[in-house]
């Protein structure tokens, strides 16, 4: 029986879905600027890059009000596997205690729990990790010198209070590799077809039932307001298949918890479709 699933659309380094937050890097020069790491855009050219190679650098956030938040995910694009990546946090500024201390990251993808001490590579080359949710006022992403010419590229940062569902598991149907091929096709009269090429992205409806009433304000904030503003939402079926963990938007279709028949208190399916794919063939 796979573990609870795990949902993130929250993202303390969006200044759009949290205005009052601060984010600046320790060097930010022009077109790579900080705020790059939360635009949700997964293009290399679309990132956070410092200035000085071989030298220690730092995004610093500094939050409204004191935040909570327990995932910390690195998108595909950066060039950090291999290298160190410390994550801080902090209280008042000055004291800091490290949430993922001096880890190196993964430079393999292998199938593991994305609770692990080093977190894990996704398929497609995204770092993730869950750890013990910690509230801080200020948060760090540490990047000690990588090697003689090297700079650190960030293409996107997410930092976020995870959702799991309420029932512990998504209902059925149940399939994190389901998808739908998108390709332009030409079919001659003879009947044969010349294919152009054939992205692959996941695609589907999460089935969520609450298990109460007093669940819904929570699935309401991550799932409807967040997720179904258009945010962009990392979806893990199996926490204990972590390198699964996928990138995903909702649909154009109708999106909501409701009271249906067969079930209380409220029930949904959440459609989405897997945001810019590489599996392209």
């Amino acid at each position: 029986m796979p573990l609870a699933p795990l949902l993130l659309s929250d993202n303390l380094y969006n200044q759009r879905l949290y205005p009052s937050h601060t984010l600046v890097g320790d060097e930010e020069p022009a077109g790579f600027e900080a705020w790059h790491v939360a635009t949700g855009r997964r293009t290399v050219g679309d990132r956070w890059q410092p200035a000085t190679a071989n030298a220690q650098h730092i995004l610093t956030l500094t939050c409204d009000r004191i935040r909570w938040a327990d995932t910390c995910i690195l998108d595909r694009g950066h060039n950090l596997s291999g290298k160190e990546v410390v994550l801080e946090c902090s209280d008042d500024n000055f004291t800091t205690t490290q949430i993922v201390a001096d880890i190196v990251l993964p430079t393999v993808t292998q199938g593991g729990p994305i609770t692990g001490a080093f977190g894990v590579l996704t398929e497609e080359g995204a770092w993730a990790v869950q750890f013990p949710a910690r509230p801080a006022s200020y948060w760090r992403l540490r990047i000690p010198a990588m090697g003689t010419g090297l700079l650190p590229q960030i293409v996107g940062l997410w930092l976020g209070l995870s959702y799991t569902p309420s029932g512990g598991a998504l209902w059925l149907p149940w399939g994190e590799d389901s998808n739908t091929a998108s390709f332009a096709e030409t079919v001659s009269e003879w009947g044969w077809a010349g294919r152009g090429p054939i992205a692959t992205p996941n695609d589907g409806a999460l089935q969520i039932r609450l298990a109460s009433e007093f669940d819904y304000e929570l699935a309401r904030y991550h799932l409807i307001e967040v997720f179904g503003s258009g945010r962009p939402m990392w979806i893990c079926y199996d926490t204990a298949q972590a390198d699964r963990l996928f990138l995903a938007l909702r649909t154009k279709t109708r999106l909501g918890f409701e009271y249906q028949p067969g079930w209380w208190p409220r029930q949904g399916g959440l459609p989405y479709v897997e945001s810019s794919p590489l599996r392209i063939t």
